[in-house]
């Protein structure tokens, strides 16, 4: 069994998120919006889910390599918030936004 690296597991997972996206146009393309059959509007919300997991996927393996200046901007987003943080360390708003929402646990 071979192993990627985080790299290589981050491009095939924007790859299946491609993949996923072109099979859910092709079905809208094909029946379109409005009455359909039932599986087609499964399948959509199917496609959306794996799509959705793909994502946090993406985050997660993100996330397990922070910068040193994500980590300040991390720290100081909870006293200055996270859009100030992000411009004074010069670091991604959504890569901060996601590690904060990875990091946040379920809404109660």
């Amino acid at each position: 069994m071979t192993t990627r690296s985080t790299r290589d597991e981050i491009a095939f997972l924007k790859g299946a998120i491609q993949h996923t996206e072109k099979m859910a146009a092709n079905m809208l393309a094909e029946y379109g919006n409005g009455v359909r059959p039932s599986y087609v509007s499964a399948d959509l919300a199917d496609y959306g889910d794996r799509i959705s997991l793909y994502k946090a996927e993406i985050a997660r393996l993100e996330a397990t390599s922070i910068t040193k200046p994500m980590l300040l901007a991390l720290e100081d987003a909870a006293i200055i918030g996270p859009i100030t943080s992000a411009a004074v360390h010069n670091v991604s708003l959504t890569e901060l936004y996601a590690i904060i929402n990875l990091t946040k646990g379920p809404a109660e």
